[in-house]
């Protein structure tokens, strides 16, 4: 009983996430906090994960016959092989304070619908 009452309400919380209401908050307070805190974008170099289809050395082989033709079809085995490479991605070092400070206030107003410049905030959230 207790599990259907925490799955019942997890899927209310989540499906309260996707309203019209909080996308448009959502939209509101990180544009808000764009302004605040500024994107700083860096190149980073990574390893990059790839894949690609290697022969394996051995063939598969099927034989049609019709009267006194014979037809053979061979296609080669194929093995996925798995490498890296390095590369560069561009990333904004000020992303994860800027989720920080706008993750309490969407929780704060989630179920409020109320917009983000009416709302009194603590110092501690509004200061960057």
């Amino acid at each position: 009983m207790l599990k259907n009452i925490a799955f019942v309400g997890s899927a209310i919380f989540l499906l309260s996430c996707s309203t019209t209401e909080f996308r448009q908050e959502r939209g509101v307070c990180q544009s808000i906090w764009m302004k605040k805190i500024a994107p700083r974008y860096e190149q980073e170099m990574y390893n990059r994960s790839m894949s690609r289809q290697v022969p394996t050395g051995r063939t598969n082989c099927i034989t049609n016959g019709f009267g006194n033709y014979a037809y053979t079809t061979c296609n080669d085995i194929m093995k996925t092989e798995y490498y890296t490479v390095p590369s560069v991605r561009t990333v904004d070092r000020n992303q994860s304070r800027r989720d920080t400070k706008l993750l309490p206030v969407l929780s704060l107003n989630a179920f409020r619908n109320m917009e983000m410049r009416n709302v009194n905030l603590s110092d501690d959230l509004m200061s960057a």
